[in-house]
C-alpha cells in the first residue's frame, strides 16, 4: 500500500520485518489521507519499535 491511490474502504497490511533484514530500532509509519482533489485531510504518524 505504499504511495498508492485506493478507493474508500478498509485495508489491512502485514509488516514482516524478519524478511526485510532490518536492524533493531525505532521505525515510523505515516498515514496520509487526501480527498479527491489531493487535499490532505488527515495525517497520523505512529512510532514502532522493532527488537530482534
Amino acid at each position: 500500500m505504499e504511495n498508492e491511490r485506493l478507493d474508500a474502504g478498509i485495508y489491512k497490511t502485514l509488516l514482516n520485518f524478519g524478511k526485510a533484514n532490518l536492524s533493531s530500532g525505532i521505525y515510523f509509519c505515516r498515514l496520509i489521507i487526501q480527498d479527491n482533489n489531493y487535499i490532505q485531510i488527515f495525517t497520523d504518524t505512529k512510532k514502532m519499535m522493532y527488537i530482534k
